[in-house]
């Protein structure tokens, strides 16, 4: 469910609220504010939690996506270009290149309208790397899972934004189709996570101890890097 509320400072914040949130995350997505918010939650105590923040949304980085003809966007073990291409008109294509069938493609009406649209570029990369997903991710979370001595039930391709990465109790392992859009030692330190919920299933110190293990000791640099991440995209 999405609403909105207006502040004085920040202008209209959209809000999605969402269940099993105890608290209000803010984030600026290309020039507003966006807040998710537990479901039931009071304008009063919405507006107290802006106040509470207010410093911190101020320091947030404002990062703006824009995408251009001739972009060429890194992706995991692959890169994705995006072209105008003439003989579109209302249409687009986007795939693996056949002719090294490993890089991605997207192109568009050359009269396209990018700047207007960024919001619509996203759409169109996510729903492809959403395709292709398997391909990439899947063969290094085997590789991780047999690295560990790990066997979980299987891997899947998911739709996750907030989570990149989610182990059911009966051991199926789901990856977003996000972590296309990141480096490899990012890409693993989600799949690790998730392998190490095979042996504890919550986030207790026991677990943080096994995955930096996992990791090389690296657990905390790689999660924060996660934290920061400047996604090419809008999410």
């Amino acid at each position: 469910m999405k609403c909105y509320h207006d502040d004085a400072e920040f202008g209209r914040i959209s809000i999605v609220l969402r269940k099993g949130m105890r608290n209000v995350r803010f984030r600026w997505k290309n020039g507003r504010l966006h807040a998710s918010a537990p479901v039931g939650i009071t304008a009063e105590r919405f507006i107290q939690a802006v106040d509470n923040c207010r410093e911190g949304i101020r320091k947030a980085p404002r990062r703006e996506v824009t995408f251009y003809p001739g972009q060429v966007i890194p992706c995991f073990n692959t890169t994705l270009t995006i072209t105008g291409d003439p003989s579109l008109h209302t249409t687009f294509a986007a795939g693996i290149d056949p002719a090294d069938k490993k890089s991605l493609y997207l192109h568009l009406p050359s009269n396209f309208d990018f700047d207007a649209h960024s919001d619509v570029i996203s759409r169109i990369i996510t729903d492809l790397l959403g395709r292709v997903a398997h391909r990439y991710l899947i063969p290094l979370a085997e590789a991780e899972a047999q690295r560990l001595g790990l066997q979980p039930k299987r891997f899947e391709i998911g739709r996750g934004m907030k989570k990149l990465g989610h182990c059911t109790r009966s051991g199926v392992i789901q990856l977003s189709r996000h972590l296309m859009l990141m480096p490899e030692p990012l890409v693993r330190c989600v799949v690790c996570h998730e392998l190490a919920h095979l042996t504890h299933f919550d986030h207790s110190p026991a677990f943080h101890t096994l995955l930096n293990q996992y990791l090389g000791g690296q657990e905390k640099q790689l999660e924060q890097q996660i934290e920061n991440f400047p996604w090419p995209i809008q999410r």
